[in-house]
């Protein structure tokens, strides 16, 4: 089914298993939305919940499914939810690298502080919102470089 984001995953895993040596592995997040709708389904293979912040009703979801990475099995047990967005809404997509941002003691950034992070920032559009969360971060850890990767993606709903 071309509009199942399982299948898409299922495709990418059999390029993978058959492509690479043994013990590569990929961590994905996939979705797709109906424009018309604003229905947003997703899977996961192995990644970090993304959240969806609804600023009307102050709510946070995280966008969990079960699923192995990629590579790690030739068959996979994928599950595919959906959401509906809602106008306002703001979708995160982002690496750990954020949350296991660690300062000077070792202490994680962490899922409560980037959602007060989002939540005290959601005027800003998300080019600034990302320009800021790395400043903040870069002043949370005291280093001006980062030992994990940090990938982010927002997407406002409009």
């Amino acid at each position: 089914d071309r509009n199942s984001t399982t299948n898409v995953l299922h495709i990418i895993n059999d390029v993978i298993c058959k492509s690479t040596v043994k013990n590569i592995y990929i961590t994905t997040f996939f979705c797709m939305i109906d424009k018309e709708t604003n229905v947003m389904k997703y899977s996961n293979a192995g990644h970090f919940p993304p959240l969806v912040y609804r600023k009307k009703t102050d709510e946070f979801f995280e966008l969990t499914t079960k699923g192995p990475p990629l590579g790690w099995f030739k068959t996979l047990q994928l599950e595919e939810k959906e959401i509906q967005l809602n106008r306002g809404d703001r979708l995160l997509l982002f690496t750990d690298g954020i949350t296991e941002c660690g300062d000077v003691d070792r202490e994680e950034f962490g899922g409560d502080r980037f959602r007060e992070f989002i939540r005290n920032n959601i005027k800003l559009d998300p080019e600034k919102f990302s320009e800021e969360l790395l400043k903040h971060l870069k002043e949370f850890s005291g280093e001006e470089k980062f030992d994990d990767d940090l990938c982010l993606v927002v997407v406002d709903v409009l």
